[in-house]
């Protein structure tokens, strides 16, 4: 019997290290995992973030899974956070928001279906079958990422994501508006506010609204809400960036319009901001005055095999697509 050949040892010795096992991510897998994902996208990812974003508690549950080496290297990641107290169209059922979606440059290009993307996005939808079946999962992947699970089935789109942004000067907004105004923690009563809402999407408990807002370690978000009746409130949460104010939630039947934006212009300028910023789908007959670019970002159903779609897809409010 021949001895195999010092290239036939090579190719096996790649072949081994490009071959994955998939397993539920561990505790102590945190620091590899915020490597992975700045390596994949050049961008830090602080431990504390990540805790925080697949924290696990009464009405939040995360999912992770990871493809490893056969000595145990992380290589590749999908992750899910899953609002199991929500409500779709009066009956529960959880939301899953599919995301950080890595796969380390050395492991592309595999000629097996998908390679490695194709398999950590699998071994997601099984873990998310046998936890959450029936459940409706979403997830927000850039356009070159879309084309590829397009392709393998994994993805349907539903949108392509759009910013829109109008400028705070020349807007004035009726006399004895923005006294009304008031800044708010995310609490109880911002949560009972919230249970009265008709608008479909993810339910803010008290806890959500902690959990999103208060408790984020890394950006700054400020509720500003106004009286428009007895006992009724309506209103905003916005992140406080440098130069502007991004609209990332909307608290109530705030209607989307000009006007419920114009509340905002006045605080907007005295904190120094010079433009409001919000998800262009939230208002799609448009805004005179703001302009709108893609951002490359495209909404889309994740296909799991027990999983549903939303006919007609849903329309997010701005606090579900808070991924610019």
């Amino acid at each position: 019997m021949n001895a195999p050949s010092a290239a036939n040892l090579v190719d096996a010795s790649v072949a081994a290290r490009r071959r994955l096992h998939f397993r539920q991510a561990h505790p102590e897998d945190v620091p590899a995992l915020c490597q992975l994902f700045t390596t994949v996208f050049g961008a830090p990812m602080p431990s504390a973030l990540w805790r925080w974003k697949y924290r696990r508690s009464a009405a939040l549950d995360a999912i992770n899974v990871v493809g490893c080496t056969d000595d145990g290297e992380i290589q590749a990641h999908m992750g899910a956070q899953v609002y199991r107290d929500d409500w779709v169209h009066g009956s529960v059922s959880p939301w899953i928001h599919g995301c950080d979606v890595m796969v380390h440059p050395a492991m592309r290009g595999s000629p097996s279906l998908g390679g490695a993307y194709g398999g950590i996005v699998r071994a997601l939808q099984n873990a998310i079958d046998a936890r959450y079946p029936g459940g409706f999962c979403f997830g927000f992947p850039g356009e070159r990422p879309f084309r590829l699970g397009e392709r393998l089935d994994f993805y349907r789109p539903l949108h392509r994501m759009a910013l829109a942004q109008r400028n705070c000067e020349g807007i004035s907004p009726s006399r004895g508006l923005w006294p009304r105004l008031k800044r708010l923690p995310a609490t109880e009563e911002l949560a009972d506010l919230n249970g009265r809402s008709t608008i479909h999407g993810i339910r803010r408990s008290a806890e959500y609204l902690h959990w999103r807002y208060d408790s984020h370690p890394a950006r700054t978000y400020g509720t500003w809400v106004w009286r428009t009746g007895w006992r009724r409130f309506e209103g905003f949460v916005v992140e406080e960036g440098a130069d502007h104010w991004t609209v990332v939630d909307v608290l109530g039947a705030a209607a989307p319009d000009r006007a419920a934006l114009d509340r905002l212009a006045s605080p907007a300028r005295h904190a120094g901001r010079q433009a409001l910023r919000w998800d262009a789908d939230w208002t799609p007959n448009g805004v005179r005055g703001a302009e709108v670019r893609p951002t490359g970002i495209v909404c889309v159903w994740i296909r799991t095999p027990e999983g549903r779609c939303e006919t007609p897809a849903p329309r997010f409010r701005p606090g579900d697509t808070d991924v610019f």
